[in-house]
């Protein structure tokens, strides 16, 4: 047997193999967005509202907001800090994912980019006792350029052709959503891990008055769905996830009781905060170290 012939041949069928599914996958896409023009087209417009620039929060809505984080049993086992700044035709944006099951797990990101999004920077770190992970997406001249900082310098480009969003626009976005009269969307969300996903995003209608809920529903092979529930006033009355976890907002004091290990981590990270209340974050914070 030839055997340099056959490891030649048995490349090349994997390189044949793995274009095949390339293309496969690019071909699913197309057909899930040409099967849905209204919603997409719906998506665009949710698109467009954001980067003109509309994303003043309600006034009863603090930032950064602060959403503990339970589990199905209703236990708190972390938090997320999520702050976006739009000023000066420029958007700035930072969150703090932190998770103590199944292990301590850490994600954080910061975002600096233009009000209209012609043009941004996203980092993205996360950690836990086994892997850490760091990478950078940046938008310019209409191309994503994701670097993966895994010693290798590793770097791709994407060239968005459908309606997306950075996630970290998603309440922004969804905001506008409630203010319209569209009832159902479809376009891609950029994940901080430097993909674009596709997501269906659909108002739900509920017997109760005082709330309004919103879902989305992501299409990539782990279909995660989240459910962002409003009060009237469009602040963010909670968060639920397929994955049996919740978010609920709670003030910075309550993050610090009950994470006392993050404590400096959190003011270090969002260094204003101390400006603000200052007093009563004090004490709750000597008490909590």
């Amino acid at each position: 047997m030839d055997f340099e012939n056959t490891v030649r041949k048995f490349s090349l069928d994997k390189v044949a193999l793995l274009g095949f599914l390339v293309f496969g996958l690019f071909a699913a896409k197309l057909l899930v967005f040409a099967r849905n023009e209204k919603p997409l087209r719906a998506g665009a417009q949710l698109v467009e509202a954001v980067k003109n620039n509309q994303l003043t929060p309600p006034a009863g809505q603090k930032t950064p907001l602060f959403l503990l984080m339970k589990n199905k049993s209703g236990q708190s086992v972390g938090f997320l800090i999520d702050h976006l700044d739009s000023s000066d035709s420029k958007l700035q944006g930072s969150s703090i994912l932190y998770m103590q099951t199944p292990l301590h797990q850490e994600r954080v990101t910061s975002f600096e980019g233009t009000g209209d999004l012609s043009e941004f920077v996203w980092k993205y770190d996360a950690a836990s006792p086994f892997a850490r992970a760091s990478l950078q997406t940046q938008y310019s001249d209409s191309v994503l350029t994701v670097t993966n900082f895994d010693g290798q310098g590793r770097e791709y480009q994407i060239n968005p052709q459908s309606p997306w969003l950075p996630d970290i626009l998603t309440i922004a976005m969804l905001r506008n959503m409630l203010d319209s009269d569209i009832n159902k969307a479809l376009l891609e969300l950029l994940v901080p891990e430097g993909r674009l996903v596709p997501a269906t995003i659909s108002k739900i209608e509920t017997k109760n008055s005082d709330v309004k809920v919103v879902v989305i529903e992501y299409l990539d092979a782990q279909r995660v769905v989240e459910q962002y529930i409003f009060n009237k006033d469009r602040t963010i009355a909670g968060i639920n996830t397929s994955n049996g976890y919740t978010f609920q907002p709670v003030s910075i004091q309550t993050i610090l009781a009950l994470f006392p290990e993050k404590a400096d981590y959190i003011l270090q990270q969002f260094k204003f905060l101390q400006e603000q209340d200052s007093e009563e974050n004090n004490r709750i914070y000597k008490d909590s170290v």
